[in-house]
């Protein structure tokens, strides 16, 4: 009879990994970012990063004038950030080796934190910036992904220490 091995150390658990980080960084082609003033701007992560953010309107009360493309201006170095770690998240996912696993965990960690200095530089008091699904779905994949290479590293070394 075969002994079958917990989830958080089998390969499964591993190749959930991967997909999650692929899933990350697949997510910056949905809808990011919306900002609604006197000008709409609509933008997926990708946009984002290539400063290819779709604008409409005008502006009628000059104090508005250059906010929203500020807003997505400003977006632009975290969004980078965030889609390079979730690509080099996914290369360090497929690595074998607990340094690997160590270096998807920090990848992880910055990726939320790159998502959340997204979020704080598109806050503004008086605009409104509207976060889409796929910054959602960024957050909850790395989320995802930090939960996995925990729960893997925290068998390691339960296993090294029994």
């Amino acid at each position: 009879m075969s002994r079958r091995r917990p989830l958080h150390r089998s390969r499964f658990a591993r190749l959930l990994t991967v997909v999650a980080f692929a899933a990350a960084a697949l997510s910056f082609f949905l809808p990011f970012l919306a900002i609604t003033e006197e000008r709409h701007a609509r933008a997926t992560g990708l946009e984002l990063v290539t400063k290819d953010a779709h604008f409409s309107g005008r502006y009628v009360h000059g104090s508005y004038i250059g906010e929203v493309e500020l807003i997505v201006r400003r977006s632009r170095r975290p969004a980078i950030g965030a889609l390079g770690l979730a690509i080099l998240g996914f290369v360090a996912a497929l690595v074998p080796g607990r340094r690997a696993e160590w270096t998807a965990l920090a990848l992880a960690v910055a990726g939320l934190l790159a998502l959340g200095v997204l979020w704080r530089v598109t806050t503004m008091a008086f605009i409104s910036a509207d976060h889409r699904y796929g910054f959602a779905l960024s957050a909850a994949f790395f989320a995802a992904a930090l939960g996995l290479v925990a729960a893997r590293l925290r068998s390691y070394y339960r296993q090294w220490a029994a």
